[in-house]
């Protein structure tokens, strides 16, 4: 026991090191949409997905510690640094993406931990812990690393909930982290494939103790599974908890969701790698993209 803490800890540090070393380079990308809707939340704008709300939470800590520290002596101030002196805020930023990309690796441990045993929980977090995309993404303010987090919170809370029987206050919780993950980025709706397993996978299991009392299993109902799905309370606590959180981090998506809609389609079919502002996609639609430019950078030379 004492040793999977000790290891663990050493993951935890080698993921902090690596995600946090290199985030001082001054190519910013597209991270002022990010700064800049995040910062505006305070004047009354309204927030493009979980994770401007996210950061502006942590802007208003970094805030509070700069006032105690004596760097910030009211908002005023705090507002102009960002104009004196951007790169603080940049760099708080995607110190924020450091954190929850490290706190992915120890939840990512649990959940190994809980579906199969402590090594399993310690390689997953390892791998994590080194990925080079994983680190490549915790070091840029653009929320993919507190998308990662919040999918594996989904599943880590949805599997905990089936597990224990339909305890509502799991499905919730992972409906919630779901709705705030698909607002940052539209293919956390992957989420939804190992909810549904888990849960099928139970009630086929369920069905087949139940006949064995009886007769022999004849395999699983699927049209019984199914009905199970469409009137378990748990589950629509989870469908509630994602549409609540969805909409809540992204309030103007619904009116402009049609042409957001429309434009990600196209994008998609002509393989442009565009992305979509409010659905927050980076869907490639190209196989042509990946041959071309995903598989040659991972293995430093061209296939054709």
């Amino acid at each position: 026991m004492k040793s999977t803490v000790v290891i663990l800890i050493v993951i935890t540090i080698l993921a902090f090191f690596l995600r946090v070393h290199g985030i001082n380079y001054y190519s910013y990308g597209d991270e002022h949409g990010h700064l800049y809707n995040a910062l505006g939340l305070a004047s009354g704008q309204l927030p493009r997905n979980f994770h401007r709300i996210a950061l502006f939470g942590f802007y208003g800590v970094f805030f509070i510690l700069g006032w105690v520290m004596g760097f910030f002596h009211n908002p005023t101030q705090f507002i102009g640094t960002f104009y004196s002196n951007m790169h603080l805020f940049y760099y708080a930023g995607r110190f924020f993406e450091v954190l929850t990309g490290t706190a992915s690796v120890v939840l990512l441990y649990f959940l190994g931990k809980k579906m199969f045993s402590r090594a399993t929980g310690l390689a997953a977090a390892l791998f994590l812990a080194v990925s080079p995309a994983a680190v490549e993404l915790s070091r840029k303010a653009r929320g993919q690393a507190l998308c990662l987090l919040l999918i594996t919170a989904a599943i880590y809370f949805a599997y905990t909930a089936i597990a224990k029987k339909r305890k509502w206050p799991g499905y919730l919780l992972a409906g919630l982290c779901f709705g705030a993950a698909f607002s940052i980025r539209i293919f956390s709706a992957i989420v939804v494939v190992p909810v549904l397993y888990f849960y099928l996978t139970g009630v086929f299991r369920e069905q087949r103790q139940r006949r064995a009392g009886f007769y022999a299993p004849d395999g699983p109902n699927l049209v019984e599974g199914l009905k199970n799905v469409v009137f378990n309370a748990g589950l629509w606590f989870f469908i509630i908890g994602g549409v609540f959180a969805f909409f809540i981090s992204d309030p103007v998506i619904f009116p402009r969701f049609p042409a957001r809609l429309s434009i990600m389609l196209a994008n998609i079919s002509v393989g442009s790698g565009e992305t979509s502002m409010y659905l927050g996609s980076e869907i490639r639609g190209s196989l042509d993209y990946y041959l071309k430019e995903g598989l040659p950078l991972v293995l430093g030379y061209p296939l054709y």
